[in-house]
Formats: C-alpha cells, structure tokens, sequence
C-alpha cells in the first residue's frame, strides 16, 4: 500500500547538513536515487517483486564500499583518539551542552552525538558495517517519523536521545530484535 508514495532519503549527513544550511524545505530527499525508480520515458507499475535491483549496479555498490571504508577510518580515527587525549574525550562528552553546538542543524547535532556514542569506548569493535549503519541511521533518525535499526544501533540511538534530553527532534525508533517490525507497523497504523 505505501509503493505509491515512495520517498528516497540521502544518507549521507554532510549534503544533508549543506542543505538544511542552505534552507531547503526538503534536505534529506533523494532526488537522483528517485530517478533510478521513476523513469519518465519507462512506463512501468511499481511493485515490491524487483523494487531494489536497480540499486545493486556496480557503480552504486563501488560508491557505498568506498564511503563505508572512509568513514569507518574516520570513526577508528576518532576512537583512537578519544581513548589517547583527555581534553578531545572531554570535548566529545560535553559537545552536545554546548549552545553553540546545538544551535547547528538537527543532522549534524545528531550525528555528533551517534559519534560521540561509539567511539567513546576504546573497546568497541569499529567494523566496516558500522559506517554502513551509521549512514543509514543517522539522517533518518534526524528527518523520518519512525526508523527500523538493528540492536546495537537502536541502543546507540537510545544513548543519544538521552544524552540530547529531548532538545532534537528524533523519529521513533525500532529495534529488529525484540519484536520491533511488528511495533513499527503497529506504530504507522496509529496503533502505538
């Protein structure tokens, strides 16, 4: 029932950030991925049986492997880091009761925060699949209504709601685990 209005969402935080800088009534939208649905010279039923292939050419998985391993350097980076300087832990640990900080977009506070909420212990495994998740949780968690997350970015999600005290609008989120599909649906049916 929901294929007719499809709404593809831009992962990556730092466009999205640029755009709600800029204004734009629509940060988190997608336009071009939406191109890869909608073709004006294709007349074609949308139905859920093939819906993603387009997604999985070469080129688009070549572009996710590399922006995954950027960004998953990046957070070892961080952690690395946060577990060697005190002052840049301190920084990390208070960044979002900083006014000016908070002031920022509500992409770029929410994605200091999920920063700060992984790589603030040095014992954690950083994987490649981190910067997959991370991509696909923080915008969304900024911009949608509601969000399905494996377990361990719904905890991380959960950290920073608490630690920004209901001062970010955050979607509700879903654990995978724990019967979460189920509660979603219920949720967008207005049944929680």
């Amino acid at each position: 029932m929901i294929l007719p209005a499809l709404f593809c969402i831009d992962v990556n935080p730092v466009l999205v950030e640029a755009r709600e800088q800029a204004g734009d009534p629509t940060p988190h939208a997608d336009s071009a991925l939406a191109l890869t649905f909608v073709n004006p010279h294709e007349l074609r039923v949308i139905t859920a049986a093939g819906l993603f292939e387009r997604l999985h050419d070469s080129r688009r998985v070549e572009s996710k492997r590399g922006m995954a391993a950027k960004i998953h350097e990046r957070f070892q980076e961080l952690q690395r880091q946060a577990s060697e300087d005190e002052q840049f832990r301190r920084d990390v640990r208070l960044a979002d009761s900083n006014e000016r900080a908070m002031a920022s977009s509500p992409t770029r506070i929410l994605t200091r925060t999920l920063v700060g909420v992984l790589i603030e212990d040095a014992r954690t495994n950083i994987t490649p699949n981190d910067a997959i998740d991370f991509l696909h949780t923080a915008v969304p968690v900024a911009h949608c209504d509601a969000v399905l997350l494996d377990g361990r970015w719904y905890d991380y999600v959960a950290r920073a709601r608490r630690k920004l005290d209901g001062r970010v609008k955050m979607a509700a989120t879903f654990s995978a685990r724990d019967d979460g599909i189920n509660r979603l649906l219920a949720y967008l049916e207005g049944g929680d």
